[in-house]
């Protein structure tokens, strides 16, 4: 895959790397027996989307991943399979390597159709600029290698209640993490879908005296009032920002490759009187009437 961007008053020559993201993946997918994903990746200094999607920018990431898997007849499980991933970033600016990460981990999907992961990751990142996590707890620059734990797990899909859950233990730079995330989803009459997500992280830096922790509280609805038309709305709770987000988004379908959507969005600031002047309840509005129109040549 290849992209390019194209910015005004910004003249660049054709077929030069500096504005393009460029993507090459080899692969044999299978659940069972031996198979392999090896990926190679760059994003130039001048590539720039605008609208985001990137969270790097300027680097080479090189990825290989090998896997076995087994697939048990008349078992507990469906299939299972164990998995070997390593990736590495590198600066294009003199080539140094910005992150490493090697990870170990065991798949698996029940006869049910319940699913879940656990893995083992080694990361190493070297830190050229410090970075917050908070107003008062920061990461300071310096290479760094650390271990954690991370594990997924969930009910069988396609159920009317389905439970997610997600745990990560483990270093987290020169101090520890701990992270939790429980994620229930159930369905109403098939046409009401009611979910939330509530996720807990903790980071401790003990030799600086340092403690960051947030609560994240999420719930989203989905009405299907029929074939064409539908409501979905989403709220979100940040205890570290201080500030609830809420969409709502109304669309219309009256046929395939046709869509109209009228979207709301507003965020409301939680810790008004914290600052001087006090905040506005409201920090953003915006409505939107969006429409699509697929062309078939």
């Amino acid at each position: 895959m290849w992209a390019q961007t194209f910015t005004s008053g910004f003249q660049a020559e054709n077929l030069v790397l500096d504005p393009t993201r460029i993507y090459l993946n080899w692969e044999r997918r299978t659940q069972k027996g031996f198979g392999y994903n090896f990926a190679y990746s760059r994003a130039g200094e001048d590539y720039n989307p605008s609208i985001g999607y990137e969270r790097r920018q300027n680097y080479t990431q090189y990825k290989a991943s090998l896997l076995y898997g087994w697939v048990p007849e008349g078992k507990v499980l469906n299939s299972h399979r164990i998995e070997l991933d390593a990736v590495q970033y590198n600066r294009n600016l003199d080539g140094s390597r910005e992150t490493a990460e090697l990870w170990l981990g065991w798949n698996y999907l029940t006869s049910s159709g319940g699913d879940g992961n656990i893995k083992i990751q080694l990361i190493n990142d070297n830190l050229i600029d410090e970075f917050y996590l908070s107003e008062d707890t920061y990461i300071s620059s310096g290479n760094y290698n650390f271990l954690n734990i991370d594990g997924e797990f969930s009910t069988p899909k396609g159920k009317k209640f389905v439970f997610n859950t997600g745990v990560n233990v483990g270093q987290f730079y020169d101090g520890w993490v701990n992270s939790i995330s429980l994620s229930p989803k159930g369905t109403i009459m098939s046409k009401l879908e009611i979910g939330a997500t509530y996720q807990y992280s903790s980071a401790l830096f003990s030799d600086r005296n340092m403690h960051f922790k947030t609560h994240i509280l999420r719930a989203n609805s989905t009405l299907i009032f029929n074939t064409k038309l539908s409501f979905s709305a989403f709220v979100q709770y940040n205890s570290a920002i201080n500030a609830i987000l809420a969409n709502a988004r109304l669309r219309y379908n009256p046929k395939e490759g046709i869509d109209l959507y009228l979207v709301y969005n507003e965020g409301y600031n939680t810790d008004r009187y914290g600052f001087n002047p006090v905040l506005p309840v409201s920090s953003q509005r915006t409505i939107m009437v969006k429409y699509t129109h697929t062309l078939v040549f």
